[in-house]
């Protein structure tokens, strides 16, 4: 599923838990419901700037304010954009936090397939993991990226 009509109420921006609803964050555009850890996201929690919203760079920064929330991947170094893309991995491999699809338009487009922007930044972690293991980096294509995103789906 791709989710770019902000007013449909699947759209995850619909998905905070108010009244005991649902609640869906996302991560690098990745959506998941996150229903099952209330306590950790509903309103008035630690987390709850995640509900209902892509708060990536929050993950690394610890910036848990609207405009944490919204600050540019860009600004962010290799290192801490490794810390969101390790978030992504641990909603995506929990046991309980399911996805549900992604979130149009910073990382994918009302089709599904990555954007310039989310190419860019599995680039910038690629050169991080090489230059952390001392190799050099080889960048995904677009077409490799899609390619990954579209077995996600």
């Amino acid at each position: 599923n791709t989710f770019s009509n902000c007013t449909s109420p699947l759209h995850p921006f619909s998905k905070t838990g108010k009244d005991g609803g649902d609640i869906w964050l996302s991560v690098l555009g990745e959506v998941f419901d996150v229903t099952s850890g209330r306590d950790y996201y509903a309103e008035g929690s630690g987390y709850s700037v995640f509900a209902g919203q892509d708060a990536s760079p929050s993950f690394t920064t610890g910036n848990f304010t609207s405009e944490g929330a919204q600050q540019d991947l860009d600004e962010l170094t290799a290192a801490q954009l490794s810390g969101v893309d390790g978030w992504r991995k641990f909603y995506a491999d929990h046991e309980t936090y399911k996805k549900v699809g992604v979130l149009c338009c910073d990382y994918y487009d009302k089709d599904g397939k990555p954007t310039d922007k989310l190419t860019t930044v599995w680039e910038r972690l690629a050169t991080h993991a090489a230059m952390k293991k001392g190799g050099t980096p080889k960048a995904k294509s677009a077409a490799e990226a899609a390619e990954e995103a579209e077995k996600e789906l």
